[in-house]
């Protein structure tokens, strides 16, 4: 009975022991838990501070204690794809996914999986955007792991990011043979085929694509070239005046004759607008043998040219200056006795500005005396902007044969000292067809008043002008002159005064100012050479 007890105390000795260990072990385990827990929150917190700072590699050492503390901390994890993401370190966040596959769950794992695949896409993208598509193929082969149906679309993006874009060059009415290597250059394909055409054999008739389209290096045009005309018969035939035509219409009217038609280049015209002929290699009305080619040159119209800063220059220097920026200079004084004589003040035309190649430009020089403005070449209405300008206070205008609308004389000369009295007189041009049409108005408003029939401006009598005006005027006779018809002459268009040479003088400028005939016909014609107007009349029988 007495053992018994003794062993019964030392039973409850023993556990007595055992739950005292267990009461101080559970202490221990729990203080050392709360200081895990509060350490992997420090690290956390400390990680993340370093991410704000872009301070990355101290991010991830921060991460990576959280991890050794407790290999299944999920937000560690999560914030180490963050930090190897903006080191653009793809194979790091492969082996974070390495690291948690014996750590996570599997719903843990997959979330991982899409935050990686979201960050590897931003990488390929922009490994894309900056040409670097062995980058972006690396980064698409981690990807597979994670999303294979994105990793596929990404292969077939780099694909085609990868091919060069391509814009179809103008190679039409160009020698097949330079056209094929200007496409070779560029890494385009072409299927070629052959056609009867207006154009020269081995000439471009067409491209499609057409110019101007975007493709790629690889991607194939279809270029059709000429074979020339299929039966040229064997004539002379004339070489038509193509100045002025576009190349179009001068192809299908040589190709009428049976010729051809190349385009040299482009070249600057004053004469000749945009996109016509300026210049042809064989002069009209020349025969030459069908299925000859006839070279030109298309213009680029009139050349535009950089206004210079003048202003400030003493005159000599800014006309030299407008000079050599093939601008024409017209000076305009103004007269300030407290500045240097000859120096520009103002200037027409703004300084950088582009203009037609010979424009005026008006410049504004200092004078101490008043001059007489240089008009010469300028429009109406610059000229009436100088005129209000200088104080001109008397100004007449009057029109002779030349350019229209544009002074072409002027009286006093520029540079002529003025004052209040002086009479200047303008001298505006204008065009054999123009004074034609006021000198028709002013001899119908006047036979109209006389209650006489209009005299129409025909055809017919303006040939008649042309072929026999200057025959009479120099004083001889002809045979085919017929005496229906009279003639008369003026170097003066617009004041409209007649001499009449030959049969007779009162015609119009008789003693009693009447006309001798009712009805008839009126004819015109300008003699550049002499620069004599002829008009001629033809009265009834």
């Amino acid at each position: 009975m007495i053992n018994k007890i003794k062993d019964n105390k030392r039973i409850f000795i023993f556990a007595g022991v055992f739950v005292l260990v267990l009461v101080i072990a559970i202490a221990i385990f729990t203080t050392l838990s709360g200081s895990s827990v509060k350490r992997i929150q420090e690290q956390l917190a400390l990680g993340n501070k370093y991410l704000e700072e872009l301070n990355y590699e101290q991010a991830i050492a921060s991460f990576n204690t959280v991890l050794e503390i407790d290999p299944q901390n999920e937000d560690a994890y999560f914030a180490l794809v963050d930090a190897y993401a903006r080191l653009d370190d793809a194979d790091s966040m492969a082996a974070v996914y390495d690291r948690a596959l014996n750590n996570l769950t599997e719903e843990q794992l997959s979330k991982l999986a899409d935050k990686i695949s979201e960050k590897l896409i931003l990488m390929i993208e922009a490994a894309i955007n900056s040409g670097d598509y062995d980058r972006a193929g690396y980064i698409v082969d981690i990807l597979k792991r994670f999303n294979s149906e994105k990793a596929s679309e990404y292969e077939i993006i780099i694909e085609e990011s990868k091919k060069v874009p391509v814009t179809v060059p103008d190679i039409i009415d160009t020698l097949w043979e330079e056209s094929q290597k200007e496409l070779d250059s560029i890494g385009l394909l072409y299927d070629v085929t052959e056609e009867n055409g207006m154009e020269l054999p081995g000439y471009v008739l067409s491209v499609s694509p057409s110019a101007g389209s975007d493709l790629f290096e690889g991607d194939k045009v279809s270029v059709t070239v000429s074979a020339g005309f299929a039966n040229i018969p064997d004539e002379m035939v004339e070489v038509d005046d193509l100045l002025g035509m576009t190349v179009a219409d001068a192809r299908n009217m040589l190709a009428e004759k049976y010729l051809y038609i190349v385009t040299d280049g482009r070249d600057f015209s004053d004469d000749i607008p945009k996109d016509g002929i300026c210049v042809q290699s064989i002069e009209a009305g020349t025969k030459i043998k069908t299925g000859e080619t006839v070279h030109v040159t298309v213009s680029d119209g009139i050349e535009l040219v950089e206004v210079p800063d003048i202003v400030g220059m003493m005159s000599e220097e800014a006309q030299s200056a407008i000079a050599d920026h093939k601008l024409v200079a017209r000076v305009n004084t103004v007269v300030d006795e407290t500045k240097t004589e000859g120096l520009v003040v103002s200037q027409s035309l703004p300084a950088g500005s582009s203009v037609d190649k010979n424009s005026v430009i008006v410049i504004d020089i200092v004078s101490h005396v008043r001059l007489v403005p240089d008009f010469m070449g300028m429009t109406n209405t610059e000229c009436e902007s100088i005129i209000a300008k200088s104080g001109i206070k008397n100004v007449s205008y009057d029109y002779l044969i030349g350019e229209e609308n544009k002074v072409i004389a002027q009286s006093p000369a520029a540079g002529t000292a003025m004052d209040d009295n002086t009479v200047v007189k303008v001298y505006l041009g204008m065009t054999p067809e123009k004074f034609i049409q006021l000198y028709e108005e002013h001899i119908n408003e006047d036979r109209k008043a006389k209650g006489l029939p209009a005299l129409a401006v025909t055809d017919n009598a303006n040939q008649w002008a042309k072929k026999y005006a200057p025959i009479v005027y120099a004083g001889y006779s002809s045979s085919e002159y017929d005496p229906l018809w009279e003639m008369g002459y003026s170097y003066n268009p617009i004041s409209f005064t007649v001499r009449l040479t030959w049969p007779a003088l009162y015609v119009i400028n008789n003693s009693n100012n009447t006309y001798p005939y009712n009805d008839g016909e009126m004819g015109m014609y300008y003699s550049a050479e002499k620069d004599i107007f002829y008009i001629v009349y033809k009265y009834p029988q």
